[in-house]
């Protein structure tokens, strides 16, 4: 590699730049979680008590997400549980913002909370699998860096563009950052 580059980022193989670059640009266009209460309360007119209630949901569905995308990523492969997470991910978001009520928005939200995680542990097994051992506490650093770098830019610029495009932008943006992350998967990774 380039001898400009810090010793930290060099020796890493390719596949796991584009895993890293998918991890930041799927964090860097996180805009409805951070705001998801705004929108319930606002857009939508829910209650603070019922948003809460709606967000409890989201959190069901997430902690099923991680044991059932482990479970996806030894049975069906990193790469097609990554894919097929982000997709459905994606899609969700789009759905989300067009369904209204109650009931539809919370079922809506225990399927994304279900899927929007499950990409998590198909990524740490990519990188185990990409990364010699003695390179792995450097490569789950990395990608530590790039989730929280990522959620940063997210939550800076989300509310930026809230206050000057309103939240329909922000859910095609989200969605197309998580749709972003699964197409390099399937092409690079």
């Amino acid at each position: 590699m380039n001898r400009a580059l810090p010793r930290q980022l060099q020796g890493l193989p390719r596949p796991f730049w584009w895993l890293w670059l998918g991890n930041l640009i799927n964090r860097a266009g996180t805009f409805i979680e951070p705001f998801f209460v705004l929108y319930l309360t606002g857009p939508r007119h829910i209650s603070i008590t019922t948003a809460g209630l709606v967000l409890a949901i989201w959190g069901v569905g997430s902690t099923l997400a991680q044991p059932l995308g482990g479970f996806c990523a030894d049975r069906f492969g990193r790469r097609a549980t990554l894919a097929a997470a982000l997709a459905t991910t994606a899609a969700l978001l789009l759905l989300l913002s067009a369904v209204r009520g109650l009931v539809p928005i919370s079922i809506t939200v225990f399927a994304l909370g279900l899927v929007a995680d499950m990409y998590r542990p198909a990524v740490n097994a990519a990188v185990t699998d990409l990364v010699p051992e003695h390179d792995r506490v450097r490569a789950f650093a990395l990608q530590f860096w790039a989730i929280n770098l990522g959620f940063s830019l997210a939550a800076s610029s989300a509310g930026i563009l809230l206050h000057h495009v309103g939240f329909s932008p922000l859910f095609i943006l989200d969605a197309a950052t998580t749709l972003t992350f699964g197409l390099l998967t399937l092409r690079f990774v």
